[in-house]
C-alpha cells in the first residue's frame, strides 16, 4: 500500500496522464520498492527531479529501459514529464542585473566591480599615470609599444576625451586585427603542418589566418564570425572554413580498415572538441566513449555533433567559388598559357614530377592508354592527371572520359581511379597502381577525335616526387582492340635550356586550371555517422543524425535538407543560448586583464571554475549580444573603464592580503608581453618591422622533406622574417627558441589560456640569442643615424626608442662606461632585457 501511495503522489506532480504512464511503465516499475534497480529509487518526486538529466541521458542513448530504446513518441512524452532543472550555472538564462551605468555605455563595469570590493571592505586603486596608460592600452589593442613621439603627444594632450580618441585610433589600426587574431588562432589550434610523425607543411593554410585578421579589423559581428567559420561556404566566406581543418591530421593512409576508421574518428573528434570548447566553453571528449560524467552531455550528443561535420575532410579546395564570368576569364588565361607551353614542347626535357608532355603527329583516336613499364624508385606508380589535347583546341578532351586501370592500390581515399580525369591536380587527387614498378591507365574519350598531345605528372603541387614513371609508352586506339604507339620515354632526349622555362610555365598552367587553392577542407556528401560503443570504431550501435548538444530538440535532429554546419552555427548564436555569449566576452576580458572572470575559458562545465563576478559577466554578455556584437565596442567599453585604468603598483596591504591574485580587480593589470608581442616590439624598436599585411608566411626554421619532414633551427633572421610574428609559419612541434622560452604555445593543442613562466633561459635568450643580437645591432645603427656620433645623445635616443623617455642621471652614469667598453649594441641588448621594456 505504501508503494502505491508514493506512486500516486509522484503521478500527481507530473503534467499529464500519458506522460505519467511512460515514466511509471518504463522507469518507476523497476526503480522503486525496497530494492530498486541500480539502487536508484524513482518513487519519490524529489528523486525524479534530482535525476532528471540522468534519466533523460539513459533514455536517449538507449541504455534504458532494458527492453530497448524508447520509441520517438514515448521519448518525447518522457522529456515533457521530467522536471527540467539544472544546477550548472553557465546553462542558466542570461540576466543583466540593474546597475548604474555611464551615459551611453549601457553597462557599468565599475559599479559591478566596486560592489564586490565593498563586500570585502576594499577600495579600488587610483588611476595610472598617462605614460602607463598609453603603453598599456597600445600593447593591449595592437600588440606593439607606443613610440616616444606618441607618448609625448598623449602626455601633453589635456583634452578630456584624449584617452577615448587614443582608443579609437588604436582600434582603427590594422595592427589591432593582427594582434587579436593571434589570440583567436590559439583557441582554435591553428597550425601550418599536419602534425603526427610526418608533420608535412601546409603551404597554403594561411588564407584562414588572413581571414581572421580581416574579419576582426572589419569588426565583423560575432554572429557572422561564428557562422562563417562553421559554414563559410554557405555564407560567402570561403576562407573562414579553415577553422574546421586547422588541427592536426594523420596523413598516412592505411589499407587496414580499423586504422582508417580510427583516423577518420580522430579528425571528427578534433572538429567536435574544438567547436564545443571554442564557442560553448564545454569539454565533450568524455562523451566519445560514454555519457559525460560531470556535464549534461550524453554520448548521443557527441555523435550528433560528429554527424554535423561528416562531410568535412582535411585537404585543399578552391578559395573562392568560380562564377561564370570569372571561370571564362580563367579559361582564357589557361588557354593562352597552355599554347605557350606547346610552343616550348619541342625542346626536350627530362621527366618531372610536376608534369610532362608527350607531343606526337595528329592522330584519330577514341581510346588513349598510358602504360608504365618501370618507376624511378621501384614503387607503385602514381599519376595525378592524364590529360589529352587536340591540335585545334586547348580543351582537355579526357575531362569527361571514362577511366580504367590495371589495378588500384586499396585503402586510400585520396587515390582513386576517378581522379585521373576529374580535372583536379595534386597528390590528393591521384591514382596509384597496386603493382610495384608498373601499371597502366586507359581513358575512353567522349567521342572519336583528333589528338596530338598527352600531359601527365606525379604531383602538380610539388609536394611529392616519388612513384614517378621512368619508362613508359603511350598508345591510342579507335576501337579499343587495335593499338599503336604514339610516344615513349625514349623520344624525350636530354634536358635543354628551354625545359626550365617550360616547367615554370606548366606550373602556371596548373594553377590556372585549379584556381587559387587553400587548405580549407574538402566538402563532400556526408558519410553516415554511428554511435560507437565505448568509442570503438568497430562497434557501431546505430546511425546518428546531425544535431546540437545539450538535448536541444528544437534543432536535433536538424531540419531535413538544411546544411548541418549552418544549422549548428545558427543554434550557437541564438539569443537564448547563454553559453555562447558568456564564453566570448570572458575570452575578451581575459586578454585585457591576464585572467578571465572565469579562469577556465574553455570549460564552463562542472569541472571548470565559477565566475569571480557573475553579475559583471552576464551584464557584459547581454550588452555584447544586444549592442551589435561588436568586438571593437566591447574592447572600448573595457579599456575606458576606471577598473582597467587603475594603477597596478599602488600599495594596498589589506587588498594584497585578502586578494593577492586580484580576482576582485582592486588594481590594474601588470603583465609581461607575450612571446609574439615581445618579438614584434623588438622589431618595432630597432626600426626593422615590416608592416606588410597578409600573405604567405615566413619560416623561422630550415626544412627538408623526404617521406617525413625534417626541421632545423633558423641560422639567420633576414628581412623576410621582419614581419609581425602572426605571419610566421606556425609549424607543429617546431618553435623558435626565443618564442618557446616566453611560453609561445604549441599549435598541436588548443591554447585558450597561455602559461606564464619565469626561467633563466628567458634572460639568456634575451641577452645572447641570435635574433636579439641581430636586432640590437640594427637598433644601434638606427640610434647612430638619428642621434649622430655623440655618445650621450646616442644613449638618450636609445632610451627614448626602448622606453619612450630619456634616461635618468643614474641610468646615464651606468650607460656611459658600458657603451665606451662594449659598444652601443651592448646597451641595446641591455634595454631589451629591462623590465620596463618587457612589462606593460
Amino acid at each position: 500500500m505504501r508503494w502505491w501511495m508514493t506512486l500516486v503522489a509522484l503521478l500527481a506532480a507530473l503534467p499529464s496522464q500519458a506522460q505519467n504512464a511512460v515514466l511509471q511503465r518504463r522507469c518507476v516499475s523497476c526503480h522503486s520498492g525496497t530494492k530498486p534497480a541500480g539502487g536508484l529509487d524513482l518513487s519519490r518526486v524529489e528523486a525524479v527531479k534530482q535525476n532528471a538529466s540522468r534519466i533523460l541521458r539513459a533514455a536517449e542513448s538507449g541504455q534504458m529501459p532494458p527492453s530497448g530504446k524508447l520509441p520517438v513518441s514515448e521519448l518525447a512524452l518522457l522529456k515533457k514529464a521530467l522536471p527540467t532543472t539544472t544546477t550548472l550555472w553557465s546553462l542558466k538564462p542570461l540576466t543583466s542585473p540593474p546597475a548604474p551605468s555611464p551615459k551611453g555605455k549601457g553597462v557599468s563595469i565599475d559599479a559591478l566591480v566596486r560592489a564586490e570590493l565593498a563586500k570585502k571592505g576594499l577600495k579600488p586603486s587610483p588611476e595610472a599615470d598617462k605614460r602607463t596608460l598609453i603603453r598599456r592600452v597600445t600593447v593591449d589593442l595592437t600588440g606593439l609599444p607606443p613610440t616616444a613621439e606618441e607618448i609625448a603627444a598623449f602626455v601633453k594632450d589635456m583634452r578630456p576625451d584624449a584617452y577615448e580618441k587614443l582608443v579609437d585610433r588604436l582600434l582603427a589600426s590594422p595592427a589591432y586585427g593582427e594582434k587579436w587574431a593571434r589570440h583567436w588562432l590559439d583557441v582554435v589550434r591553428f597550425g601550418e603542418s599536419n602534425g603526427y610523425e610526418r608533420n608535412l607543411l601546409r603551404e597554403n593554410a594561411w588564407p584562414y589566418r588572413d581571414w581572421v585578421i580581416g574579419a576582426l579589423n572589419a569588426d565583423m559581428p560575432y554572429e557572422r564570425f561564428v557562422k562563417a567559420q562553421l559554414a563559410g561556404d554557405q555564407v560567402g566566406e570561403a576562407a573562414a572554413t579553415g577553422f574546421l581543418v586547422a588541427g592536426v591530421h594523420d596523413d598516412v593512409p592505411s589499407p587496414d580498415e580499423v586504422l582508417t576508421r580510427q583516423q577518420r574518428a580522430s579528425d571528427l573528434d578534433d572538429m567536435v572538441a574544438t567547436t564545443a570548447e571554442t564557442f560553448l566553453g564545454l569539454t565533450v571528449g568524455c562523451a566519445r566513449c560514454h555519457d559525460h560524467k560531470f556535464d549534461p552531455i550524453p554520448q548521443t550528443d557527441y555523435y550528433r555533433l560528429s554527424a554535423v561535420f561528416a562531410g568535412v575532410y582535411h585537404g585543399e579546395r578552391e578559395l573562392e567559388p568560380q562564377g561564370k564570368v570569372s571561370a571564362l576569364e580563367r579559361q582564357r588565361r589557361f588557354q593562352s598559357a597552355l599554347w605557350e607551353v606547346r610552343g616550348l614542347a619541342k625542346a626536350e626535357q627530362k621527366l618531372s614530377a610536376l608534369g610532362n608532355e608527350d607531343a606526337f603527329p595528329p592522330t584519330y583516336a577514341k581510346f588513349v592508354r598510358f602504360t608504365i613499364l618501370s618507376t624511378q624508385d621501384g614503387s607503385e606508380p602514381c599519376l595525378d592527371e592524364l590529360a589529352v589535347y587536340g591540335p585545334e583546341s586547348s580543351e582537355n578532351l579526357a575531362l569527361n572520359g571514362k577511366p580504367t586501370a590495371s589495378s588500384l592500390l586499396p585503402g586510400y581515399k585520396d587515390h582513386q581511379l576517378a581522379h585521373l580525369t576529374d580535372g583536379w591536380l595534386g597528390n590528393a587527387y591521384s591514382w596509384i597502381s597496386n603493382e610495384p614498378g608498373k601499371g597502366w591507365v586507359q581513358v575512353e574519350l567522349p567521342h572519336e577525335t583528333t589528338i596530338n598531345l598527352v600531359t601527365w605528372g606525379r604531383d602538380a603541387s610539388g609536394q611529392f616526387a616519388d612513384r614517378l614513371a621512368a619508362t613508359y609508352k603511350i598508345e591510342v586506339s579507335e576501337d579499343g582492340e587495335r593499338w599503336h604507339t604514339v610516344a615513349t620515354h625514349e623520344s624525350r632526349g636530354v634536358e635543354q635550356p628551354a625545359a626550365k622555362e617550360r616547367e615554370a610555365l606548366l606550373k602556371k598552367v596548373y594553377e590556372l586550371r585549379d584556381g587559387k587553392r587553400a587548405y580549407l577542407g574538402k566538402l563532400v556528401s556526408p558519410e553516415p555517422v554511428y554511435l560507437l560503443r565505448r568509442g570503438d570504431v568497430m562497434q557501431r550501435v546505430e546511425e546518428v543524425s546531425p544535431g546540437a548538444p545539450l538535448g536541444d530538440s528544437a534543432v536535433s535532429p536538424f531540419a531535413k535538407g538544411e546544411e548541418p554546419r549552418l544549422a549548428l552555427a545558427s543554434w550557437l548564436v541564438r539569443r537564448d543560448n547563454p553559453l555562447t555569449w558568456r564564453v566570448i566576452v570572458n575570452r575578451i576580458w581575459q586578454q585585457h586583464f591576464g585572467v578571465g572572470l572565469v579562469t577556465t575559458p574553455s570549460d564552463f562545465g562542472n569541472n571548470g571554475a565559477k565566475p569571480s563576478n557573475q553579475a559583471l559577466l552576464d551584464s557584459l554578455a547581454v550588452w555584447f549580444r544586444e549592442s551589435g556584437q561588436s568586438f571593437k565596442k566591447l574592447h572600448k567599453l573595457i579599456v575606458t573603464s576606471a577598473t582597467y585604468k587603475q594603477s597596478a603598483v599602488t600599495p594596498q596591504p589589506k587588498a594584497q592580503a585578502l586578494d593577492g591574485s586580484n580576482r576582485l580587480l582592486w588594481r590594474g593589470p601588470l603583465r609581461r608581453m607575450e612571446s609574439e608581442a615581445l618579438w614584434d616590439a623588438v622589431l618595432a624598436t630597432s626600426g626593422t618591422l615590416d608592416r606588410t599585411l597578409g600573405g604567405p608566411p615566413y619560416r623561422l626554421f630550415t626544412y627538408k622533406q623526404e617521406n617525413i619532414a625534417f626541421y632545423g633551427p633558423a641560422t639567420s633572421y633576414g628581412s623576410e622574417t621582419w614581419r609581425r610574428s602572426v605571419y610566421r609559419m606556425a609549424v607543429r612541434a617546431v618553435r623558435d627558441n626565443l618564442l618557446a622560452c616566453f611560453d609561445c604555445p604549441e599549435s598541436a593543442q588548443r591554447a585558450p589560456k597561455r602559461e606564464v613562466t619565469t626561467t633563466p633561459l628567458q634572460a639568456l635568450s634575451l641577452l645572447n640569442g641570435p635574433f636579439i643580437r641581430e636586432q640590437a645591432t640594427h637598433l644601434a645603427q638606427r640610434v647612430q643615424k638619428e642621434a649622430g656620433p655623440q655618445p650621450e645623445r646616442q644613449i638618450s635616443r636609445a632610451f627614448q626608442l626602448a622606453f619612450g623617455r630619456t634616461p635618468r642621471p643614474d641610468e646615464l652614469a651606468l650607460a656611459r662606461p658600458l657603451v665606451a667598453k662594449d659598444g652601443l649594441p651592448a646597451l641595446c641588448r641591455a634595454l631589451f632585457n629591462a623590465h620596463e621594456f618587457l612589462y606593460y
